[in-house]
């Protein structure tokens, strides 16, 4: 069997100081990608005419989708569109990978077959680590699909870190229309939660392969810290209204909580805090009392057993 291809898909908007450090490191990967298609979300600072220009007239793996504003998930949603890949990396326009990238990542899904996606570990331009996941080792997540239907929880990380399977972002994108416009930004969380409600076994990628630039303008760094209660009231609802669109789109049914324990078993060395979730979403799903206590007591025994 050939070795999986890889596609890169920058999503950029107003970033052209940055896109060419982006897409260069995609370009200078040990594993080359098989094409990187840059989405313009109708920048205003002649982003698409500047990658035409600079890349795509000298390297014919480059290519530019040029798109009406329309938001971050809008856009990498044209991406997958058109990727021919068998992986999808996705990178911010304003990241970038070190080279042994793309070869370290292919290599977690040709050994495991059964891995739908990858978060690796980040570094912050300035040096200090940030790994929003905290992981201090590789280790498979593990399904979610239970937890995420039950519970709307799952594994997170930001967007220059993650490596999906084409045909496990084909089975729930494109999204329900209702979602595009109201994830302009952070659409990461749309790409992860998708993953998990799908039912695709995730894995951790310790390591500092993925370069997350500071520079006074990202949506998110450093703004966590300082969320208020209201900021986060309206985070909750924004995806718990994904969730609900997600499942509709993926037609999970009540069927889906009663993989609780069964996923739960699925993560390799699952931590008190996983735990928890998992017990949360036992306690929280569909049926009866029995069933319940039954779904928290396999989780019980194999977070004791293994954790």
């Amino acid at each position: 069997m050939p070795p999986p291809t890889a596609s890169v898909l920058v999503n950029a908007y107003n970033y052209r100081r940055f896109v060419g450090e982006a897409i260069t490191s995609a370009l200078a990967q040990t594993r080359a990608p098989l094409e990187v298609i840059v989405v313009d979300d109708g920048s205003s600072d002649g982003t698409a005419e500047w990658v035409e220009a600079e890349f795509v007239a000298r390297d014919g793996r480059v290519r530019v989708i040029a798109q009406a504003n329309a938001g971050q998930l809008a856009a990498m949603q044209a991406g997958v569109a058109a990727a021919r890949g068998d992986v999808l990396f996705f990178l911010d326009a304003d990241d970038t990978w070190k080279p042994p990238y793309l070869a370290t990542v292919l290599g977690v899904f040709v050994r495991r077959p059964e891995i739908g996606y990858v978060f690796s570990g980040h570094v912050r331009s300035d040096g200090r680590e940030s790994d929003v996941l905290g992981e201090a080792r590789d280790r498979v997540l593990g399904r979610r699909s239970a937890q995420a239907y039950v519970t709307g929880k799952f594994p997170i990380s930001m967007t220059s870190t993650l490596a999906l399977r084409a045909e496990l972002a084909r089975a729930f994108l494109p999204a329900p229309a209702e979602l595009p416009p109201e994830w302009k930004t952070d659409a990461d969380q749309v790409l992860a939660l998708g993953a998990a409600l799908a039912g695709g076994c995730g894995a951790f990628l310790a390591g500092d392969l993925v370069d997350y630039r500071i520079h006074g303008a990202n949506h998110f760094a450093g703004r966590s810290e300082n969320v208020t209660d209201a900021q986060r009231t309206t985070r909750r609802a924004r995806i718990e209204r994904a969730r609900r669109a997600l499942v509709a789109r993926l037609g999970l049914g009540p069927e889906t909580a009663g993989r609780i324990a069964e996923e739960f078993a699925t993560i390799e060395r699952p931590n008190l805090r996983e735990c928890r979730r998992a017990l949360k979403a036992a306690a929280a799903s569909p049926g009866g009392g029995r069933r319940r206590l039954a779904l928290a007591a396999s989780v019980l025994r194999t977070f004791i057993f293994r954790g």
